[in-house]
């Protein structure tokens, strides 16, 4: 997709190894059909990377009347693109030509216990995923983060999808009781800095010794608002004082999955239990920033007015639809 706007786009990436939940879902594998007359399957699951946090991620892809695949030239520097009709796809086979945008799949191991990996259109790894998963399979992941919303009614939603690039299975499921265990869960984010303010408790109104990242995301299609998390005191400071509003800058974290209780009546909902995703309680993503990368401060790129005028160019033409290296100073 082709950027509506000339500013530079915030990139987003994680990482997840854990043990595969949720493959017994309805919502597991889903093939929807839309009046245009498109077809898209969905795969989604849940990576437990430490226990009792499970964060969840989605695979998916449209079918179209043309499957395009893609060469890096390095004298160009470009992308060359060869198109085919859709149902031909799996007859293309020009040497180094691979789906584009497409999703690298790798959960059969060859006898070393090496991944054997193949790429593919999103339409088609959803259904390959769906048919290899099992729960408490160790994966590898890696992917990108989208940031999207859109008004239903007079509501604003507002999305953060996890969008996996890379699914290799492990040759083990993680051991989380093994003294050897590390949590392998993290993200790398450019965000554009608004503000820092205190978590303050709903009920006492005291600071919880958190903090809240108020920022905003560019994307190719507009402008995305997000908020992060900082547990440590001193990191909040040290943003607080070397950071103005709209510079850019590169952060890194981890994903935490929140699981909050809510009593639900027979009145809230239709069906049984067994309808109700997550029963009592409700699941919600956290964002905590453990690192900032001074040295990637932007003070140029962005401005109040640039991303004022990426907002005007929505109301205008329409709502957008829905490891640390070695020597590098981090605060």
């Amino acid at each position: 997709m082709a950027k509506k706007h000339d500013l530079k786009v915030c990139k987003g990436t994680f990482r997840l190894i854990g043990n595969v939940q949720g493959v017994t879902s309805d919502r597991f594998f889903q093939t929807m059909e839309f009046d245009s007359g498109r077809i898209k399957n969905q795969c989604s699951f849940g990576v437990e990377t430490s226990p009792n946090n499970v964060n969840y991620v989605t695979v998916e892809g449209f079918d179209g009347e043309e499957a395009w695949f893609s060469k890096w030239d390095k004298d160009t520097k470009t992308n060359d693109i060869k198109k085919v009709a859709w149902d031909d796809r799996f007859n293309f086979d020009e040497e180094g030509y691979q789906p584009f945008f497409g999703t690298r799949v790798g959960l059969e191991l060859d006898d070393k216990g090496k991944p054997q990996v193949a790429t593919m259109f999103g339409f088609d790894a959803s259904q390959e995923i769906s048919a290899s998963l099992e729960d408490d399979m160790g994966v590898f992941i890696e992917g990108q983060i989208s940031y999207t919303s859109y008004k239903k009614g007079d509501e604003l939603k507002r999305y953060k999808n996890f969008v996996p690039q890379k699914i290799y299975a492990q040759k083990n499921m993680v051991d989380f009781e093994s003294d050897k265990f590390k949590e392998e869960n993290r993200f790398e984010q450019e965000i554009v800095f608004v503000s820092i303010e205190q978590e303050k408790d709903p009920e006492t109104n005291k600071p919880t010794g958190r903090f809240f990242v108020f920022a905003k995301i560019v994307t190719r299609d507009g402008v995305e608002d997000a908020t992060f998390i900082v547990e440590d005191k001193q990191l909040a400071g040290k943003m607080r004082k070397g950071l103005k509003p709209y510079y850019g800058i590169q952060v890194m974290g981890r994903l935490v999955t929140k699981v909050e209780d809510v009593e639900v009546s027979d009145e809230d909902a239709w069906g049984s239990d067994e309808d109700i995703d997550g029963g009592s309680s409700i699941k919600f993503r956290e964002m905590i920033i453990t690192k900032a990368y001074p040295q990637s401060i932007d003070k140029e790129s962005y401005s109040e007015e640039k991303l004022a005028s990426i907002k005007q160019a929505e109301d205008d033409f329409g709502e957008i639809e829905s490891d640390e290296e070695d020597g590098e100073e981090v605060w």
